[in-house]
């Protein structure tokens, strides 16, 4: 254990502690390795002489209590932040108004503290305030894609899957004649960093020393929050919920005439060799709600000589990124608090009458990032609009 020449010091501390009238005792067992159990600490009452044992379980969020007291949870999954994997807060069993604070450091060695629940430099918490630890130090997300750092400047990427909706007829149609619309399925996506070693607790790849961490991956993962559907945003129409795999019929009331909100022509925006070069289009927007995942693995070096393998994922909010932009934030519950990410790419796949996106005839894709254009005629001889 480090800090060794510090013991004597400490243990007086610790007698001084258990001494001071009313307060109860608190003293640390030796336990086991942090790596390979529990580790356990008692708490005994100076007027009562009654003993609780705290029990502290790596990886399993497990705690128990004996000695008449109740059972109480006193430990988090050990999560990897600057300076320790665990770092806690929480109400002694047993007692009123006695709070402990553990922390268990990268390399292993645990330190207890413990003190009135509202004296947060020594207790503090009671038992209501528990740290977590992102693995992320800085996310960045734009229309396209996301990005991560980690405090060991390692950086993953994931970009957004292309919302993939499925059109009949396209890229034109008649005003006021059946056209449909469907998203058949919505991707998830995932990107991946890696180092092959981090000397953490200051060895190296030849001379681990404890808390060393080596074949290191980072994780994002961008997956579909399916509870609301996708959306469409159609001239003239607004925004449409789209049910995964339904098809969706509708008839537009006017053609893609500048006065009617037709916009660029399809020279314009290419892509649309098909068509007239000066025909007009509707602009067209989609968007669907997508949760965000952060996962670390790495195996980490103990002091017991040996290699442990962890894993740890996060959830990443749009509350924890700092400068997201406001098109990005998804509230997918309506609570006023933004839970998710749109994804706002498109993908138009052509699809012929039996819903088929396969067919030789009609197959073809077209993407313009985060818009969808469409091309709306007249039908011979009808007059709709000047």
């Amino acid at each position: 254990m480090k800090n060794r020449s510090l013991f004597p010091l400490l243990a007086a501390l610790l007698l001084l502690l258990v001494f001071l009238p009313g307060q109860p005792a608190f003293a640390c067992g030796s336990g086991t390795s942090f790596d390979g159990g529990d580790f356990y600490c008692s708490a005994g009452g100076s007027s009562s002489g009654t003993e609780t044992q705290v029990t502290v379980t790596s990886g399993n969020g497990g705690g128990s209590g004996n000695g008449g007291a109740s059972s109480h949870d006193a430990s988090t999954t050990p999560q990897t932040t600057d300076n320790y994997a665990i770092d806690t807060y929480g109400q002694v069993p047993g007692t009123t108004n006695s709070c402990y604070h553990l922390t268990i450091d990268l390399e292993g060695d645990r330190t207890i503290h413990y003190g009135d629940c509202g004296y947060k430099k020594r207790g503090g918490g009671g038992g209501k305030h528990t740290k977590t630890f992102v693995i992320c130090n800085g996310v960045i997300v734009t229309s396209t894609d996301v990005s991560c750092t980690t405090k060991w400047k390692l950086t993953a990427h994931v970009g957004f899957p292309a919302i993939p909706i499925d059109t009949r007829p396209y890229p034109a149609t008649l005003n006021r004649y059946p056209t449909v619309l469907r998203v058949d399925e919505l991707q998830t996506a995932s990107g991946s960093a890696s180092l092959a070693y981090i000397p953490a607790g200051g060895g190296s790849a030849g001379h681990p020393k404890a808390g060393d961490m080596r074949n290191v991956k980072l994780t994002l993962t961008l997956y579909p929050k399916t509870a609301v559907p996708p959306q469409v945003d159609l001239e003239n129409f607004g925004w449409i919920e789209l049910p995964l795999g339904e098809l969706y019929t509708f008839s537009w009331p006017l053609p893609s005439h500048p006065s009617a909100g037709g916009g660029p022509t399809a020279a314009a925006v290419g892509q649309l060799q098909e068509l007239p070069q000066d025909m007009p289009l509707y602009t067209n927007y989609a968007r669907a709600p997508y949760g965000l995942t952060c996962e670390l693995d790495w195996e980490q070096y103990t002091s017991a000589d040996t290699w442990r393998s962890h894993s740890q994922t996060n959830e990443i909010l749009p509350s924890q990124v700092k400068g997201l932009p406001p098109s990005e934030a998804a509230d997918t519950n309506g609570d006023g608090k933004p839970d998710a990410f749109w994804d706002l790419g498109v993908v138009i796949r052509r699809m012929n009458d039996a819903g088929s996106i396969s067919d030789p005839v009609y197959a073809h894709s077209y993407s313009w990032g985060d818009v969808f254009y469409w091309a709306v005629r007249e039908a011979q001889g009808e007059i709709t609009f000047p």
